[in-house]
């Protein structure tokens, strides 16, 4: 009879859990939540994303996707800059909040920077070497 109550009573907590929606972490969670792209952008960044990169410790993996886009050197992918040859390059060091951690590409602090260096004509490339889990000795070893 025990057995019973005790399978009784988990497969009512399983139900429960189901129809129940998830609770939010945090504020900014819920706030995550109620956005078109969270849902795919989960999707993009689940994974390792990690690889060894000497002196750094490790840089983000090549990734292609909707939200999140990273290219061979682990740098994420900036919207809205210049790409042409004679552009004026600025360069953003960083840990999670540079890199852009929890946003699509368009949503990064370089990609706004990009937005605004490039208001009227203007030809500027912005490069996100911002990396999640950095800290400031692993920006500078990555500028140097």
């Amino acid at each position: 009879m025990l057995a019973c109550l005790e399978l009784a009573a988990r497969v009512a907590k399983l139900v429960k859990a189901w129809l129940s929606p998830p609770i939010a972490a945090s504020a900014s969670e819920a706030i995550l939540r109620k956005q078109d792209w969270f849902k795919q952008y989960q999707i993009d960044s689940a994974g390792e994303l990690g690889r060894y990169m000497t002196y750094v410790g490790f840089r983000e993996k090549p990734l292609t996707s909707t939200t999140v886009n990273i290219d061979a050197k682990g740098r994420r992918r900036v919207p809205g800059g210049c790409e042409k040859d004679d552009a004026i390059t600025v360069m953003t060091f960083g840990g999670s909040t540079m890199y852009g951690a929890g946003v699509p590409d368009q949503f990064t602090i370089p990609a706004y920077l990009a937005g605004v260096f490039n208001r009227e004509g203007r030809c500027v490339k912005v490069i996100n070497y911002g990396s999640s889990w950095w800290q400031s000795s692993q920006s500078l070893i990555q500028l140097i």
